[in-house]
């Protein structure tokens, strides 16, 4: 028993530095002491779960089944021994992750089919039952990925059948707002009822619980992602957006607000096209979600792609409502100079009101946009893509009729 320990100890050590040559050393050994040492099968199931979560699709097929098999004939010679029963659930589910990075499909579909025989082997095994919610999960996002939605949808009525033997499972039940957000993601996207549908299955499933974060962070991301879909009418795009806002708005959590921010990014490009005012409302609230979370980059970003969207929608129309936005869009590259998405977003709607404005020949107008854009130039003298960027800009310009008549005092005029 010793010995095992020892063992497993040095294959942990092996993960943790990533050497996966001595990890199968440690397995094997492991599996030598199984065979004269019943005790020793805890520690050998237990080094497939770990090499398989730390490696997951690094090992070949052959090595995986192999592997899976080996444990599996553990379980076989003492199926009362609970820890080696759990970690053969946790091994397969990592397996079927493992197999979904190979694109084998079939072999997928044996690993689940043995879980759940493994799971109606033990009914009462909570273990077993989350770790087969997990794998559903996965194999749901697998079959949404290939495109298969019938396998999506045959799996997850299986998973809705699990959940109801377990309905006090939050983590069985949040894998299932995870599946059924997929479901949302392939269904008909002309089909709001079918989707409205699956978001009340989830707001149950969340209400629930209220205090589970991640039950709570799974439905506003239910509504995000049937915004998404982008075919809804827009007064189901308003009240989608208004019942994420009443689920995150007193959540401290960022991801919650990030989720928002996601959710008026659509509504800015689907809603304000047709309405200029539920544009700058939408685009004004965004703003101070923004400003209460300046530590996160990602929702900063997501901001920044507000911008260029509202500019897309109000294009050179109103040039001062169009200046103030391009100030905010450099606004928020001083303060993430480091931040690329921003950086690209800022350049690319400059060129888009320059080009704009270029085509109505209006030289004078240009001069603020292209002073700017100048700035960047001196500012990033190392930054290829705005190098490259401002000299394909300089020659089109110029290919087109303008003239740039000093280099550091961006004057324009037309010939």
């Amino acid at each position: 028993m010793e010995d095992a320990e020892k063992i497993y100890s040095s294959l942990e050590l092996a993960c943790d530095e990533g050497e996966i040559s001595t990890v199968e050393e440690c397995i094997q050994e492991l599996d030598g002491l199984t065979k004269d040492n019943k005790e020793a099968s805890k520690y050998y199931s237990q080094a497939i779960v770990k090499a398989l979560e730390t490696f997951q699709g690094k090992f070949s097929s052959l090595k995986l089944k192999k592997y899976i098999a080996r444990v599996e004939e553990l379980v076989k010679n003492d199926p009362n021994d609970e820890s080696v029963v759990n970690n053969y659930a946790k091994a397969l589910r990592s397996s079927l992750l493992a197999m979904s990075s190979k694109g084998q499909p079939d072999a997928m579909m044996d690993i689940i089919t043995n879980l759940e025989l493994l799971a109606n082997k033990n009914p009462e095994n909570i273990t077993i039952h989350e770790e087969l919610s997990e794998a559903s999960t996965e194999i749901a996002n697998y079959w949404k990925k290939r495109g298969d939605f019938k396998a999506l949808r045959d799996r997850t009525k299986k998973f809705r059948e699990l959940a109801e033997k377990f309905p006090d499972n939050e983590k069985i039940k949040l894998n299932l707002s995870k599946s059924l957000i997929l479901e949302i993601d392939s269904s008909n996207k002309r089909d709001i009822a079918k989707i409205d549908t699956i978001l009340l299955e989830i707001q149950g499933l969340s209400e629930a619980s209220p205090t589970n974060i991640g039950l709570q962070l799974e439905w506003v991301h239910a509504y995000r992602t049937a915004m998404d879909r982008g075919y809804e009418k827009p007064e189901d795009a308003k009240r989608w957006l208004e019942s994420m806002k009443k689920i995150a708005q007193d959540k401290k959590d960022t991801a919650f607000k990030v989720e928002l921010a996601k959710g008026y990014l659509n509504a800015i490009a689907n809603l304000g096209q047709e309405n200029r005012d539920e544009l700058g409302n939408h685009l004004e609230e965004l703003e101070m979600l923004a400003d209460t979370t300046k530590d996160s980059l990602e929702l900063q970003t997501i901001y920044a792609q507000s911008l260029i969207t509202s500019l897309q929608i109000i294009g050179i129309s109103d040039l001062k409502e169009t200046a103030e936005v391009i100030d905010e869009l450099k606004e928020l590259v001083e303060a993430y100079p480091k931040n690329n998405a921003i950086l690209k977003t800022y350049v690319d709607s400059l060129i888009g009101i320059i080009g704009l404005l270029a085509q109505e020949q209006r030289a004078t107008d240009i001069v603020p946009f292209l002073s700017q854009f100048e700035a960047l130039d001196k500012k990033y003298p190392d930054d290829e893509f705005i190098q490259k960027t401002y000299d394909q800009l300089m020659d089109t310009l110029e290919m087109i009729g303008f003239k740039k008549t000093k280099k550091k005092k961006p004057r324009i005029d037309y010939m």
